[in-house]
């Protein structure tokens, strides 16, 4: 048994010398077998002077009677062996019920808070590696319940044997092998009563699933193993193949393209031209950076439905349907002219709240890269035809001028808001239309400045002036409002 577990150590390089490993001990058959092998070979492995340094960590959950026993055994097994054990305890549905938009599952709750408290234990006393009881049998339940749900290839992945700082030395054991090692070493253990809920689907396929299988082929677990091990290679190569694409994606045809932590720009008719599996292996790679989140294979579905089918200029914000990751409100889908943009939409903060800045007259400002001046200027030297020729004047389109007297001050630059018009020389439209009729792709029509009054707006900065506030013979004064490029700076928000 030891030298099974020493196999998968070096297979996996789960350990080195001098490491400080906390181990997380339930009281459970795995996790106590876990805890006295690493015991056995923490000097014997790795010689004197260059020994393992171990710690404890256990947690009651608060969701069983026996758990404060649990605790008092474990505390007591680690004082046996010598070895430094931290307690902790916290509410599980306590902490479910605060988090009750997650929707979270008992078995995902107590995840979360388990996994928590091992991190928070690991920094307290500066060990560098987790190592939790995972065995084989877990995997092999992972696998059918995963199957059950409708996975991937990316999700025959399983449990692996190191993910970070956790690491699973009992990943290739069996656990009639594990209960085998405790019953010969006489090593007492505590039995959850819970594992034998048939409720949980976990156990379900614990204990009526898995002896059918084990029935029809003995061998059922290592073959499991050989699964795991033969796709997560071909994953390794498929997300390589993956990354690759995707930058070339975003890089063709112009170097403004880009990702960032909040957006993703993607050349469209490129996106398009790639295999049905590698559109849907990009969309999920894209969510997964954005959001954290992985997209089923009916929210994919979704969205590349979307994107073959609906017009240019829509938006898509993806729905979570029960069981799938919430992501309504959190990822939204533009299609544009020659463009597909994926957007994380900061839930805390929209991310499309205009931001307005007070504009001087006379005057200037600095907003996304350019200065905005203004100054008033006398109109009784021009003559009429003048006046008449500057309200439509077209170029340069980096200089406008308005009837000073016919402005509802104050005037303001911002960023566009919902429901926006905009009314021009005798036509009123919806700024999103004018965007449109213009071409102007969709990341940049929130960083287009624009200037206001009280009454709505004047100037699409460098682009339209409005039909409002026009120079006309009886104006006296005159506001010019002009643009000049300055370095970058990124426009308040």
């Amino acid at each position: 048994m030891v030298k099974q577990v020493l196999q998968t150590i070096e297979k996996y390089k789960l350990l080195e010398s001098k490491d400080r490993v906390l181990v997380a001990v339930s009281g459970g058959p795995d996790s106590v077998c876990l805890l006295w092998i690493l015991n056995e070979i923490k000097k014997t492995y790795f010689g004197q002077g260059q020994a393992l340094s171990l710690r404890v960590a256990h947690l009651n959950h608060c969701l069983r009677e026996e758990a404060d026993e649990e605790a008092k055994f474990v505390k007591k097994m680690a004082s046996k062996l010598g070895i430094p054990c931290t307690i902790g305890k916290r509410d599980v549905l306590k902490y479910i019920r605060l988090r009750r938009t997650h929707k979270l599952s008992l078995e995902e709750g107590a995840r979360e808070v388990r996994y928590a408290f091992l991190e928070e234990v690991s920094n307290k006393f500066g060990m560098n590696k987790i190592a939790t009881g995972h065995t084989l049998n877990d995997e092999v339940e992972t696998l059918i319940l995963r199957i059950a749900r409708g996975t991937g290839l990316k999700g025959l992945s399983l449990i692996p044997p190191k993910s970070g700082k956790i690491i699973r030395p009992l990943i290739e054991v069996e656990k009639n092998e594990i209960l085998k090692f405790l019953k010969t070493k006489k090593i007492p253990y505590k039995v959850d009563k819970s594992n034998y809920d048939l409720t949980y689907p976990r156990n379900f396929v614990r204990h009526k699933i898995i002896p059918l299988l084990t029935e029809l082929a003995p061998d059922f677990s290592k073959k499991v193993m050989r699964l795991r091990e033969i796709s997560e290679n071909d994953e390794s190569l498929l997300e390589l193949i993956t990354q690759e694409t995707l930058k070339k994606i975003i890089d063709v045809h112009s170097e403004n393209r880009s990702a960032t932590d909040r957006e993703f720009i993607l050349d469209l008719k490129e996106f398009l031209k790639c295999k049905l599996p590698m559109r849907r292996r990009i969309l999920r790679k894209i969510v997964e950076n954005l959001t954290r989140k992985s997209l089923s294979f009916e929210q994919t579905e979704k969205i590349l439905d979307y994107i073959n089918n609906s017009s240019l200029g829509s938006i898509f914000s993806l729905p979570a349907a029960r069981g799938e990751p919430r992501l309504r409100r959190e990822v939204k889908i533009e299609k544009s002219y020659n463009e597909l943009i994926v957007t994380r939409i900061d839930t805390k903060k929209n991310t499309e709240e205009h931001g307005e800045i007070k504009f001087p007259v006379p005057g200037e400002i600095k907003v996304n890269g350019i200065k905005i001046k203004s100054k008033i200027n006398p109109a009784h030297n021009l003559c009429a035809g003048q006046k008449s020729k500057i309200n439509y004047q077209q170029s340069p389109a980096n200089r406008v001028y308005f009837d000073f007297s016919k402005l509802k001050l104050p005037l303001f630059v911002r960023s566009r808001k919902e429901g926006d018009k905009f009314y021009g020389h005798g036509y009123t439209k919806k700024l999103k239309d004018v965007f449109i009729d213009d071409k102007i792709p969709l990341r940049e029509r929130l960083r287009i400045p624009l200037l206001v009054d009280r009454k709505g707006i004047l100037w699409i900065i460098g682009k339209r002036r409005t039909g409002r506030a026009l120079v006309k013979e009886d104006t006296n004064q005159i506001l010019e409002v002009w643009t000049e490029r300055v370095k970058s700076e990124k426009f308040k928000e």
